[in-house]
C-alpha cells in the first residue's frame, strides 16, 4: 500500500505539493539541434561562447562619408576629394588626408580606426539618396567627437559567454546565437506528454449525447495547454472506469513518455478509479487535499512500467475550471523541470487595479480565474464572477488570462486596490 489519504495525511499547501511532484521526476535528458527557427523556446543545456565578435568588424553606423578628423576644422568643416565607395559587403578602403570615401550603413571601416569618422551625408552638400559618386564632397558644421563608427566586438567579444545553460532560447537569443557563429547547440530534450480523461460519462467531440453523458472538454484544454507551455508532444488517451484497462494504459504510456497527466477520479468516491489504481499499484502515490479551491483534491504519483525507469503522473480533478487551476500551479512547473528550465518556482504575476469583489477565503486559498486588461492605466483585473467561483462553470475560463489567489486568513481586497495576479497567458497571442 503506497502513501495515501487513508489515514489522514496533514493537508498539503501548494508548494508543498508543487515541490512533492517535482521531486518525483527524472533529470531530463539532453540533445543536440541545428541553430534555426525549430531552436526557439528551447532550453539551453550549456552555457553559449561567442566563436565570432559581434559586430565582426568596424562598420558605418550611417550613410555618408568616411573622412580623417584631422582634416575638418575647428567648425567641423572641410572640402574633400572623394576617392571610392564602400557599400555593405564590399571590402573597406582608408580615405587618405585630404580625401573622403562615401561609405554605406553596414559597410567595413578600415584598421586602424583611430582618426576615423563619418560624416553623415545630411552635414554635406551632397543630396541623399541614389547618385553618381561626386568628386568631391563639403562638410559643414559636424561634430567632430561623433564618430558613427560600430566597433568590432561592440556588442560582444569572441570567447565572451553570453548565454546560460536553463535559458530559453528566445527570438532576440536565436539571431545572437547566429550572429556569434553558433552552429548547434545542446538543449534539454523535450518532455513527451502523456493526458488521460477518465469517467465513463465522457463522450468524444462530436458524438451526440445520450443521457448522463457530457462533452469531453478536458483533454483538449489539458493538451493545448501544454503545447503552449512550450510546443511539447501530447498524446490524449481516455480510459473508462475500468482499473485493469487503467493498469494497461498506465504500461503503455510510461514506456515512451515523460510525464503522465490525468484528469478525474481523484477523491473518494466508489467509482475514483484513478486513485484506487495508482495507491495499490503505483511505486509511490499520495493522494489527498491541498490547500486551496477550486481543486483542493489532487493526487501525486510515479509509475514504474516494464520499459520505464519512472514516470511521473500529475493527477488534476476531473471539473475543467479546477483541471485549468492545477495544471499551472504543477504541471507547467513540472514541464518547465524536465524541460531544463531554471524558472519551476511557480507563476510570474504582475500588478492591477482590482475591478469587482473577490470571495473571502476562509480556511482554503481561493484561486480565481480573471480577466486583465492591460490597455487600462494602470492595467485592470476583473475576477470571474465575484464572489462566487465554481469548479464546474467553464464558462469561468473564457478570456482568461490571470488567476486572482485569495491567500486564507487574510483581509478581503476592495475594489480600486492595487493587487498581485498571477499571469497565465493560454495562447500564443
Amino acid at each position: 500500500m503506497t502513501q495515501a489519504d487513508h489515514h489522514g495525511p496533514q493537508q498539503r499547501t501548494i508548494e508543498q505539493h508543487r515541490d512533492a511532484i517535482l521531486v518525483s521526476a527524472l533529470e531530463p535528458t539532453t540533445e543536440t539541434i541545428s541553430v534555426n527557427a525549430d531552436a526557439v523556446n528551447r532550453v539551453l543545456a550549456t552555457n553559449q561562447v561567442a566563436v565570432n565578435a559581434i559586430p565582426p568588424f568596424n562598420n558605418s553606423a550611417m550613410d555618408g562619408f568616411l573622412v580623417n578628423r584631422a582634416d575638418l576644422d575647428s567648425t567641423g568643416s572641410a572640402e574633400l576629394i572623394v576617392t571610392g565607395d564602400v557599400t555593405a559587403g564590399d571590402a573597406p578602403l582608408h580615405p587618405a588626408r585630404g580625401c573622403a570615401t562615401r561609405i554605406m550603413t553596414g559597410a567595413p571601416v578600415s584598421d586602424p580606426v583611430d582618426g576615423l569618422l563619418i560624416v553623415p551625408v545630411e552635414y554635406t552638400n551632397i543630396a541623399p539618396g541614389p547618385q553618381q559618386l561626386p568628386d568631391k564632397v563639403a562638410v559643414q558644421g559636424f561634430d567632430v567627437d561623433r564618430l558613427h563608427i560600430r566597433f568590432r566586438g561592440e556588442s560582444l567579444k569572441s570567447g565572451q559567454i553570453f548565454a546560460q545553460a536553463g535559458q530559453v532560447v528566445d527570438i532576440g537569443l536565436l539571431s545572437t546565437l547566429i550572429s556569434a557563429g553558433i552552429e548547434e547547440v545542446e538543449v534539454f530534450a523535450r518532455p513527451r506528454v502523456a493526458v488521460i480523461s477518465t469517467g465513463n460519462e465522457l463522450a468524444p467531440i462530436g458524438q451526440a449525447l445520450s443521457v448522463g453523458k457530457i462533452p469531453d472538454s478536458n483533454s483538449p484544454m489539458l493538451a493545448s495547454l501544454v503545447r503552449t507551455s512550450g510546443q511539447f508532444d501530447v498524446t490524449i488517451a481516455h480510459s473508462v472506469d475500468s482499473p485493469a484497462g487503467l493498469r494497461t494504459l498506465f504500461d503503455a504510456l510510461s514506456a515512451d513518455h515523460d510525464v503522465i497527466v490525468t484528469t478525474g477520479g481523484v477523491a473518494v468516491g466508489a467509482f475514483d478509479v484513478v486513485r484506487e489504481v495508482l495507491v495499490n499499484h503505483a511505486a509511490h502515490a499520495w493522494f489527498g487535499k491541498v490547500n486551496h479551491k477550486p481543486g483542493s483534491h489532487q493526487g501525486q504519483s510515479v509509475w514504474r512500467g516494464s520499459k520505464s525507469e519512472q514516470v511521473p503522473v500529475v493527477s488534476l480533478p476531473g471539473n475543467p475550471v479546477a483541471a485549468f487551476v492545477s495544471f499551472y500551479l504543477y504541471v507547467r512547473p513540472l514541464l518547465a523541470q524536465l524541460s531544463g528550465s531554471k524558472n519551476t518556482s511557480g507563476i510570474p504575476s504582475v500588478s492591477a487595479e482590482l475591478v469587482g469583489q473577490v470571495p473571502v477565503a476562509r480556511d482554503k486559498d481561493v484561486l480565481v480565474p480573471a480577466i486583465i486588461d492591460f490597455a487600462a492605466q494602470p492595467a485592470q483585473v476583473t475576477p470571474f464572477n465575484g464572489r462566487k467561483v465554481g469548479s464546474h462553470m467553464i464558462g469561468a475560463l473564457v478570456g482568461v488570462n490571470g488567476l486572482f489567489r485569495v491567500r486564507s486568513g487574510q483581509l478581503p481586497c476592495s475594489e480600486g486596490d492595487m493587487v498581485d495576479v498571477l499571469l497565465i497567458p493560454s495562447t500564443t497571442w
